[in-house]
């Protein structure tokens, strides 16, 4: 499906801060997206059986890394594109999320521009690739 269907897209998106998850379903929600948040990785990876078209995530978090979270996503069957928004790339993690992930990422902080960019970036190289 290409992004400028007049279905709405849906994104989930993972973050442990409150204020980001706010900020960005806002941007998003602007940009025509439903969009659903969550802290907890265990509700997103309950929540993925949903139809969502893409998935935003952090990689710092408490409970569990984004890493993982994607290892999980993955060998539940999600082949979807999703998109690493993150305050820092550490050394190593490029790769990571470019190879293993099979990714793109956002440096935090972002503008509502850079995130909207991004997104339709990544659900243009999905409808692209057939996903």
């Amino acid at each position: 499906m290409e992004p400028s269907d007049p279905r709405r897209l849906r994104i989930i998106h993972l973050d442990d801060d409150e204020t980001v998850l706010e900020t960005t379903r806002s941007i998003l929600m602007a940009g025509g997206f439903a969009v659903t948040t969550t802290r907890d990785p265990a509700e997103l990876l309950d929540l993925h059986e949903q139809t969502f078209d893409l998935v935003i995530l952090e990689l710092l978090l408490p409970h569990m890394d984004g890493f993982s979270v994607c290892q999980s996503l993955r060998r539940e069957g999600w082949a979807g594109p999703m998109l690493v928004a993150t305050a820092r790339v550490i050394a190593g993690h490029e790769r990571r999320i470019l190879e293993e992930m099979r990714t793109e990422y956002l440096l935090k902080p972002f503008g509502p521009h850079q995130l909207l960019n991004r997104v339709r970036l990544c659900l243009a190289e999905a409808a692209k690739a057939g996903l």
